[in-house]
């Protein structure tokens, strides 16, 4: 079936097809073949199984049956389903307003108004209405492509934000694709199918529909889902680099890997940096350091160094560092790489760049002030290890855990504040608004001032039940001039081997028994383990896609505001180009590896975990079993820990595998059609990278790339590390 799919849009393939180094794509040939009469029939299955596949993840994403067979979407109800569709469609296409964005690029793009438009409202259930609200919907898509196809290196924006003309994407619309294809899914409900009775069961009074009908309105919707794909690649092919969020123990040393296999170029793809940047600053804050130098280093003898490196809860961005997407942008180009990872939270300038002005009290001193913050002066520094011992920290370790907590207390006072009030506060460098402007108090989050200015973290509990966040909040983006592709993985699983990871780098850091001793008094106490790792214990994926301002909230602020965090962690999840799921079987791996991304290796192929190498070392050490559990907590702790530490993660990661099932429709509909991303795909043509076009690209490899080396197999190897 798929060859005759393919044999029958032949030259919807070919016109479709970008040659990589082309500048035109001839796109009235497209429009022709996309329009013409045929004998053949067009593949009606594969659209049924594409959004049969949508309503059944859309049912898990809701909470309801989650083992539906592949035949029963009357079983999830043709109304709640539709009801479904439509608010995941609105809230796409409306984030921006309704959670409070500083930045929505493509929600912004004015070209992109048309679609927007479109896909505010439903579809009819009509379909001569239906037929006008679908040719909308292709119009509107097709004029982001652009009628000459024009490729270039998305470095000129002012055309295109001004609506000019002559250029191919320079974003692949990753949001509104998806909330285009939502809106098929309701389409092919409401008309589509090849049976109607559940229509009529369910209170709908479907027409009399001819098979031409069908097959010509089957036959534009495979047009515009191959037009999507388009206009990924394209867009995608436009950036000058690939950003790969890395939510910790979701397979980032096998992307890393991944990447370096596919072509791509970054400072180091070694196993210690794992794709990492230096100067963009974004190694994992997950340790407390306050905890492990007052409660552990005491205690714990190390073998040399203590694990500095994760250390750095609650410590932003440094300003010395390349924090911006300009900075970044221009550091990739000058040094020629094309991907990088992130491992620590989304972007927020507003937190980086926000300072409140000089206290009015008379003893204002800035940071010296008791509770005080006037403006944000010298960088701050990793903890340092005690020296000597005892007492265990010095005083740079003290300064350092006063200016993390104060700079927390800072932007908690900001996220707290009304949107109004933010601009109260000015940003770094700007000159100095009128003392009747002059910063708040930041008192301790339970002072009782009644203050407009110095309102508490308790103030926004009842401002708990708004999806829109605070100004500061609002300000978390994604760099429009990078591709993004994030990881996702089980968050009970995820936890579980962070948590391990964890204890594993500290049984090896530190000499026994003594590294047990400091761990044993709070072993079984759920509040040592929260101040020890806070955001392990406290939904970790939804701090990191909700940005800095929200990655080192306490636990009671991330609760006060749970809906309204979540809803900007669904928005910036929802803008990622790709989104790869660990647990889905290897079929949709492989598509969204190949047509996502146009790798031809994949995530499965590559077992190269840091935790191997911390197993081996704990092997060789003889530490293993109960001893290795001395650094857990106990069981039954565990299992009460658990639930509150992956709540809002769960929702996160079930509505990530339904925005990664929207994209499989996309991908689908492109592998029938075209059978491979670019051409020359199969043959092993060396693109470098898959589609992120950089100039002064090396030689394309060998046909057969070289593989990673792979780690000795060792006992409890975790494999998504």
């Amino acid at each position: 079936m798929r060859l005759a799919a393919t044999s029958l849009l032949l030259f919807l393939a070919q016109a479709l097809t970008f040659v990589v180094d082309a500048n035109k794509v001839d796109r009235r040939a497209l429009q022709q073949d996309a329009q013409q009469d045929s004998d053949n029939e067009i593949n009606s299955s594969m659209l049924d199984e594409s959004f049969q596949s949508v309503v059944l993840l859309l049912a898990q994403a809701d909470g309801q049956k989650s083992d539906f067979q592949s035949d029963s979407a009357e079983a999830v109800g043709l109304h709640s389903t539709i009801k479904a569709l439509d608010e995941l469609a609105n809230s796409l296409i409306h984030a921006r307003t309704a959670v409070g964005l500083h930045h929505g690029y493509e929600l912004n793009d004015p070209l992109a108004a048309p679609l927007v438009n479109a896909l505010s409202t439903g579809v009819p259930t009509r379909h001569q209405e239906a037929s006008k609200y679908l040719r909308i919907i292709t119009t509107a898509v097709h004029r982001l492509l652009r009628e000459d196809g024009y490729i270039h290196d998305g470095s000129n924006t002012e055309s295109r934000e001004s609506g000019g003309v002559g250029m191919v994407p320079e974003h692949s619309y990753p949001l509104l694709r998806r909330a285009t294809v939502a809106r098929l899914t309701q389409l092919w409900l409401l008309h589509l199918r090849q049976d109607d009775t559940y229509m009529s069961q369910s209170g709908y009074d479907p027409e009399p529909k001819t098979s031409t009908w069908v097959a010509n309105t089957r036959r534009e919707v495979d047009y515009v889902l191959l037009m999507l794909f388009s206009l990924h690649r394209s867009g995608m092919r436009a950036r000058i680099a690939l950003e790969f969020l890395h939510i910790s123990k979701a397979a980032g040393t096998s992307m890393c890997h991944l990447a370096e296999v596919s072509g791509c170029r970054t400072l180091d793809f070694s196993m210690g940096r794992t794709c990492l940047m230096r100067d963009f600053d974004d190694q994992p804050r997950w340790i407390n350091g306050t905890h492990h130098w007052k409660l552990i280093a005491p205690v714990a003898e190390p073998w040399g160094a203590h694990p500095y490196a994760f250390l750095l809860y609650g410590v932003p961005r440094l300003p010395n560092r390349k924090r911006t997407c300009f900075a970044r942008h221009d550091y990739l180009a000058k040094h020629n790489w094309n991907f990088f990872a992130n491992e620590y939270t989304i972007y927020n300038n507003l937190t980086a760049y926000f300072e409140p002005e000089e206290d009015d009290d008379e003893d204002g001193a800035g940071l010296g002030a008791g509770g005080k913050v006037g403006a944000v002066s010298a960088p701050l520094s990793p903890p340092s290890p005690p020296v000597p011992r005892p007492p265990p920290a010095p005083p740079q370790s003290v300064t350092f855990e006063e200016k993390a907590a104060r700079y927390a207390s800072f932007v908690m006072q900001l996220v707290a504040a009304d949107s109004g009030k933010a601009g109260q506060h000015r940003f770094a460098g700007s000159s100095r608004s009128s003392s009747s402007s002059r910063s708040r108090s930041l008192r301790s989050t339970d002072s009782s001032s009644s203050s407009s200015d110095g309102r508490s973290l308790r103030s926004s509990r009842s401002r708990s039940r708004s999806r829109r966040v605070s100004a500061i909040s609002g300000g978390a983006a994604l760099c429009p001039s990078f591709a993004n592709v994030v990881v996702l993985r089980d968050p009970a699983e995820r936890f579980l081997s962070h948590l391990k990871f964890i204890a594993q780098t500290y049984g090896t850091k530190y000499k026994w028994p003594s590294i047990a001793q400091a761990f044993a008094p709070g072993r079984n106490s759920s509040d040592w383990w929260r101040a020890f790792i806070p955001p392990l214990f406290d939904n970790y994926v939804l701090r990191t896609l909700a940005g800095e301002a929200v990655f080192a909230m306490s636990y009671e602020a991330l609760e006060a505001g749970a809906e309204s965090y979540m809803e900007l962690a669904k928005v910036m999840l929802a803008q990622y180009d790709v989104i790869l799921i660990l647990e889905v079987n290897e079929t949709l791996h492989r598509r969204a590896v190949h047509f996502g991304l146009a790798w031809r290796h994949l995530l499965t192929e590559f077992q190269l975990r840091n935790a191997s190498v911390l197993l081996k070392t704990l092997y060789e050490m003889r530490i293993y079993g109960a001893q290795l559990a001395s650094l857990l907590p106990d069981e039954s702790l565990l299992e009460q820990l658990k639930p509150a530490a992956v709540r809002y993660d769960n929702s996160l990661y079930s509505y990530g595998t339904l925005l990664a099932g929207l994209d499989d429709v996309v991908w689908r509909s492109a592998e029938a059609a075209l059978g491979e991303p670019m051409p020359g795909f199969h043959d092993g043509v060396g693109y470098g990278c898959g589609y992120i076009h950089t100039r002064g690209r090396p030689p394309a490899p060998p046909d057969k790339p070289r593989e990673a080396p792979q780690p000795q197999p060792q006992p409890q190897q975790d494999l998504h590390g």
